[in-house]
């Protein structure tokens, strides 16, 4: 190896350069020696054997060095790549790193896939792979810093099967029509708006899911550690779960809610269930150490309660509630039901159970 790119490295690993200082220098050797392409090839490969042979820390320098090489030959770090869809589309598989994954309607006939990346050492590209109306974008997951994805899909189009996936950055999706959807992320939000589908599996770590302004018949919610919001939803049944997260759900129509969180609060506000023969309208919230507290619009919806809280409270506002109530010293139990339940052409089932926390019926 060239005496001037050991002491470079030799100095960056002694910390007597910065990374930055490292990548001029690097840069400026390597402009002396770019006569041809076969001396920058060997200064790559001796580079690699160089790095290969150090420690574990040295190991981190490979990146440096290479970007250089890519900012030299390209103008630039980042790279671009975009395709137009035609004709069936069955299924799109979209698959983010390290940068968001954003994707809309608009108003055209075909759907326009744009990427967005910075390539490591000896990456080979990115390319659509399709068969019998199955989409996937591909590259080398391991070769990319980031992959940063936007779609642009025509508002007329509905997609059979979804899926979206990143890692430490956001989902967005506006106004898509699909069958079955699977978002999933870690570390950041999904943010979706004005959708219309079948069904939806959203997951996330550590930050909120938002879902509003949409009809999606079956909704799956996960998040850890974080809020859940449903604003405007109109589905069959909703399934969130999340831990140390709120759950709000806000002038919804939905038949059915199950959601459960830890430590904290569950909150159904202006909720619609529509009635009619065989129309099962239930609400299950269970959480720890925070409170529950579910509010209809129509104040003349038939409940039956069963609500259960240890060293809290339980407040039914609704006075034409008949009510059974159980105190000890370990829990306080409310039973009951509304004096029209049996006639009311909308009926609910309400199980409520907290701990250390107040249940409020209103």
């Amino acid at each position: 190896m060239d005496n001037e790119v050991r002491k470079v490295l030799e100095l960056l690993e002694a910390g007597k350069i910065t990374t930055d200082e490292a990548v001029q220098l690097m840069n400026a050797i390597k402009d002396t020696k770019a006569t041809n392409t076969a001396s920058d090839t060997f200064f790559r490969n001796e580079v690699d054997s160089f790095l290969n042979a150090t420690s574990k820390v040295v190991e981190s320098i490979k990146d440096v060095v290479t970007d250089a090489f890519y900012f030299n030959e390209t103008g630039s770090l980042k790279k671009e790549f975009t395709k137009e869809i035609q004709g069936n589309i069955n299924t799109l598989n979209l698959k983010g790193k390290n940068s968001s994954v954003a994707v809309e309607v608009y108003d055209g006939e075909t759907i326009i896939v744009s990427t967005e990346y910075i390539p490591k050492y000896d990456f080979q590209g990115v390319e659509f792979e399709s068969e019998n109306g199955v989409y996937n974008l591909v590259y080398d997951n391991e070769k990319v810093k980031y992959m940063k994805i936007k779609a642009k899909i025509p508002n007329n189009i509905v997609i059979e099967n979804i899926d979206f996936a990143t890692k430490n950055a956001s989902i967005t999706c506006y106004g898509l029509h699909f069958k079955n959807a699977t978002l999933t992320t870690k570390n950041s939000k999904i943010d979706l708006r004005t959708l219309n589908g079948d069904n939806l599996i959203a997951e996330t770590k550590n930050s909120k899911i938002e879902i509003s302004n949409s009809t999606i018949k079956t909704i799956t919610g996960n998040s850890g550690n974080a809020k859940i919001e449903l604003d405007a939803v109109t589905s069959k049944e909703v399934y969130l779960t999340t831990s140390n997260g709120k759950i709000a759900i806000m002038d919804c129509s939905i038949n059915k809610i199950d959601c459960q969180t830890s430590n904290g609060e569950i909150k159904i506000d202006d909720l619609t269930q529509v009635g009619g023969e065989g129309t099962e309208n239930t609400i299950k919230a269970v959480t720890y150490n925070h409170s529950i507290k579910i509010g209809f619009k129509n104040l003349s919806q038939g409940i039956n309660l069963k609500a259960k809280t240890s060293l809290g409270d339980i407040k039914v506002k609704n006075q034409n509630f008949k009510t059974t109530k159980e105190v000890s010293h370990l829990e306080s139990v409310v039973e009951g039901q509304t004096y029209n339940y049996e006639s009311a052409n909308s009926k609910t089932d309400i199980v409520a159970e907290t701990s250390k926390g107040n249940i409020y019926i209103v």
